[in-house]
Protein backbone atom coordinates (compact mmCIF):
# COMPACT_ATOMS: atom_id res chain seq x y z
CA UNK A 1 0.00 0.00 0.00
CA UNK A 2 2.80 2.29 0.75
CA UNK A 3 4.14 1.95 -2.69
CA UNK A 4 0.98 2.26 -4.51
CA UNK A 5 0.55 5.68 -2.21
CA UNK A 6 3.80 6.61 -2.94
CA UNK A 7 4.08 6.38 -6.44
CA UNK A 8 6.40 4.07 -8.95
CA UNK A 9 10.30 4.61 -8.04
CA UNK A 10 9.68 4.16 -4.10
CA UNK A 11 12.83 4.53 -2.55
CA UNK A 12 12.76 1.41 0.36
CA UNK A 13 13.21 4.33 3.86
CA UNK A 14 10.05 6.25 2.59
CA UNK A 15 8.34 3.20 1.82
CA UNK A 16 8.81 2.11 4.96
CA UNK A 17 7.90 5.28 6.63
CA UNK A 18 4.71 5.44 4.91
CA UNK A 19 4.19 1.87 6.46
CA UNK A 20 5.44 2.57 9.60
CA UNK A 21 7.96 -0.25 9.42
CA UNK A 22 11.28 -0.64 10.30
CA UNK A 23 13.70 -0.62 7.58
CA UNK A 24 14.67 -4.06 8.17
CA UNK A 25 10.80 -5.27 8.26
CA UNK A 26 10.30 -3.21 4.66
CA UNK A 27 13.01 -4.68 3.36
CA UNK A 28 11.61 -7.87 4.27
CA UNK A 29 8.31 -7.40 3.10
CA UNK A 30 9.65 -5.87 -0.27
CA UNK A 31 11.03 -9.02 -0.82
CA UNK A 32 8.25 -10.96 -0.33
CA UNK A 33 6.08 -9.14 -2.44
CA UNK A 34 8.73 -9.46 -5.48
CA UNK A 35 8.62 -13.16 -5.11
CA UNK A 36 5.42 -13.27 -5.07
CA UNK A 37 5.36 -10.96 -8.16
CA UNK A 38 3.74 -7.89 -7.08
CA UNK A 39 6.66 -5.35 -7.09
CA UNK A 40 9.58 -5.91 -9.52
CA UNK A 41 12.73 -6.95 -7.76
CA UNK A 42 15.48 -4.53 -7.06
CA UNK A 43 15.28 -1.20 -5.69
CA UNK A 44 13.56 1.68 -5.90
CA UNK A 45 10.28 -0.14 -5.12
CA UNK A 46 8.03 -0.07 -8.02
CA UNK A 47 5.17 -2.52 -9.30
CA UNK A 48 5.29 -5.00 -12.03
CA UNK A 49 2.34 -3.54 -13.65
CA UNK A 50 0.71 -0.13 -13.66
CA UNK A 51 -2.49 -2.63 -12.79
CA UNK A 52 -1.52 -4.14 -10.66
CA UNK A 53 -0.54 -0.79 -8.54
CA UNK A 54 -4.17 -0.17 -9.51
CA UNK A 55 -6.07 -2.82 -7.82
CA UNK A 56 -3.87 -2.07 -4.16
CA UNK A 57 -4.61 1.47 -4.31
CA UNK A 58 -8.21 1.36 -5.11
CA UNK A 59 -8.87 -1.12 -2.31
CA UNK A 60 -7.20 1.43 0.17
CA UNK A 61 -10.57 2.92 2.05
CA UNK A 62 -11.31 6.61 0.96
CA UNK A 63 -9.87 7.71 4.39
CA UNK A 64 -6.94 6.01 4.91
CA UNK A 65 -5.94 7.03 1.49
CA UNK A 66 -5.92 10.51 2.26
CA UNK A 67 -4.33 9.81 5.29
CA UNK A 68 -1.89 8.13 3.58
CA UNK A 69 -1.51 11.02 0.69
CA UNK A 70 -1.17 13.02 4.05
CA UNK A 71 1.88 11.41 5.45
CA UNK A 72 3.70 11.09 1.94
CA UNK A 73 3.21 14.96 1.28
CA UNK A 74 4.79 15.66 4.81
CA UNK A 75 7.74 13.14 4.55
CA UNK A 76 8.66 14.95 1.07
CA UNK A 77 8.50 18.19 2.33
CA UNK A 78 10.54 17.39 4.95
CA UNK A 79 13.04 15.32 2.42
CA UNK A 80 12.99 18.94 0.19
CA UNK A 81 10.89 16.73 -2.64
CA UNK A 82 9.94 19.11 -5.63
CA UNK A 83 6.45 21.18 -4.97
CA UNK A 84 4.93 19.02 -7.75
CA UNK A 85 5.69 15.59 -6.21
CA UNK A 86 4.36 16.63 -2.86
CA UNK A 87 0.97 18.99 -4.60
CA UNK A 88 0.06 15.60 -6.50
CA UNK A 89 -0.59 14.37 -2.79
CA UNK A 90 -1.85 16.91 -1.25
CA UNK A 91 -4.83 16.90 -4.06
CA UNK A 92 -5.41 13.54 -2.96
CA UNK A 93 -6.14 14.44 1.30
CA UNK A 94 -9.42 15.57 2.42
CA UNK A 95 -9.64 19.59 3.44
CA UNK A 96 -8.78 20.17 7.17
CA UNK A 97 -8.45 23.57 6.76
CA UNK A 98 -4.43 23.43 7.11
CA UNK A 99 -2.55 26.88 6.31
CA UNK A 100 0.38 24.62 5.43
CA UNK A 101 -1.42 22.85 2.66
CA UNK A 102 -2.72 25.97 1.76
CA UNK A 103 1.25 27.58 1.61
CA UNK A 104 2.12 23.91 -0.59
CA UNK A 105 -0.58 23.99 -2.91
CA UNK A 106 -0.16 28.26 -3.47
CA UNK A 107 3.41 27.83 -3.84
CA UNK A 108 2.93 24.60 -7.01
CA UNK A 109 0.15 27.08 -8.16
CA UNK A 110 2.63 29.95 -8.79
CA UNK A 111 5.16 27.50 -10.46
CA UNK A 112 3.02 26.09 -12.89
CA UNK A 113 1.91 29.36 -14.18
CA UNK A 114 5.55 30.22 -14.32
CA UNK A 115 5.88 27.07 -16.68
CA UNK A 116 3.10 28.17 -18.86
CA UNK A 117 0.69 25.06 -17.17
CA UNK A 118 -2.59 27.28 -16.04
CA UNK A 119 -5.16 24.18 -16.01
CA UNK A 120 -2.88 22.77 -13.54
CA UNK A 121 -2.59 25.50 -11.54
CA UNK A 122 -6.55 25.92 -11.60
CA UNK A 123 -5.93 22.10 -10.20
CA UNK A 124 -4.01 23.46 -7.47
CA UNK A 125 -5.87 26.32 -6.15
CA UNK A 126 -9.12 24.63 -6.34
CA UNK A 127 -7.96 22.39 -4.14
CA UNK A 128 -6.03 25.16 -1.72
CA UNK A 129 -9.39 26.87 -1.60
CA UNK A 130 -11.16 24.08 -0.40
CA UNK A 131 -9.10 24.62 2.42
CA UNK A 132 -11.20 27.74 3.69
CA UNK A 133 -8.09 29.86 4.26
CA UNK A 134 -8.46 33.47 5.95
CA UNK A 135 -9.72 36.26 3.70
CA UNK A 136 -6.68 37.89 2.47
CA UNK A 137 -4.58 34.25 1.89
CA UNK A 138 -8.16 33.42 -0.17
CA UNK A 139 -8.11 37.14 -2.01
CA UNK A 140 -4.66 35.72 -3.11
CA UNK A 141 -5.74 32.74 -4.09
CA UNK A 142 -8.78 34.14 -5.72
CA UNK A 143 -6.48 36.42 -7.58
CA UNK A 144 -4.08 33.53 -9.18
CA UNK A 145 -7.01 31.30 -9.99
CA UNK A 146 -8.78 34.60 -11.71
CA UNK A 147 -5.23 34.62 -14.07
CA UNK A 148 -4.98 30.76 -14.37
CA UNK A 149 -8.55 31.32 -15.95
CA UNK A 150 -7.59 34.01 -18.04
CA UNK A 151 -4.21 32.19 -18.89
CA UNK A 152 -5.82 28.56 -19.78
CA UNK A 153 -8.76 30.44 -22.04
CA UNK A 154 -11.12 29.06 -19.41
CA UNK A 155 -14.42 31.45 -19.86
CA UNK A 156 -16.38 28.38 -17.67
CA UNK A 157 -14.15 29.30 -14.92
CA UNK A 158 -14.77 32.73 -14.60
CA UNK A 159 -18.39 31.65 -14.94
CA UNK A 160 -17.46 29.07 -12.08
CA UNK A 161 -15.93 32.05 -10.12
CA UNK A 162 -18.74 34.14 -10.52
CA UNK A 163 -21.07 32.42 -9.59
CA UNK A 164 -19.61 31.56 -6.45
CA UNK A 165 -19.03 35.18 -5.36
CA UNK A 166 -15.30 35.06 -6.36
CA UNK A 167 -15.55 37.91 -8.71
CA UNK A 168 -17.08 39.97 -6.08
CA UNK A 169 -14.54 39.33 -3.72
CA UNK A 170 -11.85 39.89 -6.28
CA UNK A 171 -13.55 43.32 -7.42
CA UNK A 172 -13.49 44.54 -3.66
CA UNK A 173 -10.26 44.72 -3.73
CA UNK A 174 -7.87 48.06 -5.05
CA UNK A 175 -6.86 46.85 -9.06
CA UNK A 176 -3.40 47.52 -7.97
CA UNK A 177 -3.64 43.82 -6.76
CA UNK A 178 -4.76 42.02 -9.62
CA UNK A 179 -2.09 43.13 -11.87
Amino acid sequence: RAVAVGGDDVPLPDAAELAELDRAAAAEAAEALAAAGVIAPGRPLRFVHPLVRGAVYADLPGAARAAAHRHAAKLLSERGAELERIAVHLLATHPAEDPTVVDALSAAARRALDRAAPETAITYLRRALAERPGREVRLDLLRLLFRAYFRAGDGEGFEELRESGGLDELTAIPQRLLE
